[in-house]
């Protein structure tokens, strides 16, 4: 399956995605989420956990890299690593790889924000999530008003928005590494309104 691109306008939009998410999940799912500080990450896990029915405040847990919450539908694990930037480097996912190894097995949706940091080591760029089968999920700002089309791009664009744009819109662009995340993209594709 190709590459999928979201327009988000506003906060509602991002909401509206990542319950398109949570209803798509059936008993598991690896979301890695990329992208700068403040482009919408934790609001969407905020949400993607609402609409699991997880009770719990959700938080973006930058100092212990990872939340853990069971009171949902499905448990959902929070992991961000932005802390990984400032220098801790390879030694600290080291310490994380048997109990990501652990989560990554288990019927559960795992959530990563600065996925792109989770590299085994500094000499060797092996990610974590090779040979997964998890979505890719990257953030960034863009203050383009209109929607790209499939010729514009080989990317499948969706506005998915009723009302204006504030100034700050954003654009997620999902790529599925897997079957089973291909089949979670394709239910989002179907349930997020045209």
């Amino acid at each position: 399956m190709k590459d999928a691109t979201f327009l988000l306008r506003d906060v509602s939009a991002t909401e509206r995605l990542a319950r398109a998410f949570a209803q798509s999940i059936r008993e598991r799912a690896v979301l890695a989420l990329n992208g700068p500080l403040g482009v919408g990450k934790t609001k969407f896990v905020q949400e993607l956990a609402s609409a699991l029915d997880i009770d719990d405040l959700v938080s973006s847990p930058t100092f212990t890299m990872l939340n853990e919450y069971h009171s949902g539908r499905l448990p959902l694990f929070h992991l961000d690593l932005y802390r990984l930037s400032e220098g801790f480097g390879a030694g600290a996912v080291s310490m994380l790889d048997l109990e990501l190894s652990e989560i990554f097995e288990n019927p559960h949706v795992v959530v990563i924000e600065w996925a792109e940091l989770l590299v085994r080591s500094e000499q060797e760029e092996a990610n974590f999530l090779a040979g997964l089968d998890y979505l890719q999920i990257d953030f960034t700002y863009d203050a383009r008003d209109e929607v790209l089309t499939d010729n514009q791009s080989s990317s499948l664009y969706k506005d998915i928005l009723e009302d204006d744009a504030p100034a700050a819109p954003r654009r997620v662009r999902i790529h599925p590494f897997g079957l089973q995340s291909g089949a979670i993209l394709q239910e989002v594709l179907t349930a997020v309104p045209e």
